[in-house]
């Protein structure tokens, strides 16, 4: 793809130190300071969560992110959940797909 010639598609980002309570202030700030990305990050899966840290997050490039997707994968954790109970901090996996030629990436940020 051409226009990745300079900028790559996707930055996979880990020990972000990222609390759950500033990310929409995080994707503003990268966004701001990167305008050819935006942030790609889970989400808390409750109100309490949002006092914990996420450690990876992408950066999409905005000739990708129309076609961006972090995958659920939830219940591929929960059979972790007792020997690694905090693992969905440290993991997410995001779909792109290329509107020109519909060629799909896997990006697994995995820390």
């Amino acid at each position: 793809m051409p226009v990745f010639d300079s900028l790559p598609p996707a930055l996979l980002l880990q020990e972000a130190h990222l609390p759950w309570k500033h990310l929409e202030r995080a994707r503003r700030r990268f966004h701001r300071l990167l305008p050819a990305y935006s942030l790609y990050a889970g989400r808390p899966r409750k109100e309490a969560d949002r006092e914990e840290w996420t450690q990876v997050v992408t950066l999409v490039h905005v000739n990708m992110f129309g076609r961006a997707t972090i995958l659920d994968i939830k219940q591929e954790l929960a059979a972790a959940a007792h020997d690694a109970p905090d693992a969905r901090l440290h993991v997410h996996f995001v779909k792109l797909t290329e509107s020109r030629t519909e060629a799909t990436l896997l990006l697994g940020n995995i820390y």
